[in-house]
């Protein structure tokens, strides 16, 4: 079946093709505008969140996303290191099944507003914690946080010319 706006458009658009007439008022009778929210309240958000951060920092052998080998000792032994799987509000809201942009849009109402910003507080805390004790690269984590070492750097020269001097 083609969606009405789809078929208003295959076919000249006039008010007899159109499923509504113009000037209609049915918009208003919406208890929510824009696309439906995934979650029926914010504790939903907080279940389906926790479940995200404890899969992100689980050591078990099934969870671990990623191994590195390093060599220790004199006698070059090979040791295998779990890597705990960072955390972001990309993971996170692929995790959900929603795309970030919604996850912002999520931030923006009133009911949600708070278990988000919770969230996102410990996405960051995680993030730069981790690349402090080095097990996130720090210039990748500083640049994902938006925190930059940024110098600013002025001088000025000023040239004036030197009269009455001879040089030998």
């Amino acid at each position: 079946m083609i969606p009405a706006y789809l078929y208003a458009r295959e076919r000249s658009i006039d008010s007899t093709n159109m499923p509504f007439q113009k000037g209609n008022s049915f918009w208003k009778l919406r208890k929510r505008h824009g696309p439906s929210i995934p979650f029926s309240s914010p504790g939903e958000l907080q279940k389906k969140a926790q479940s995200y951060i404890d899969l992100c920092t689980r050591r078990t052998e099934d969870a671990a996303y990623w191994k590195k080998t390093e060599i220790h000792g004199k006698n070059a032994q090979k040791c295998m290191i779990q890597l705990y799987k960072p955390m972001s509000i990309e993971g996170l809201s692929q995790y959900l099944g929603i795309s970030s942009r919604s996850f912002r849009r999520l931030r923006e109402s009133e009911e949600f507003s708070s278990i988000c910003q919770r969230i996102e507080d410990l996405i960051f805390a995680y993030q730069y914690e981790g690349a402090c004790v080095g097990a996130f690269s720090p210039a990748i984590v500083a640049r994902k946080l938006g925190m930059k070492d940024k110098h600013k750097v002025s001088s000025e020269l000023k040239i004036e010319r030197i009269t009455g001097m001879e040089i030998r």
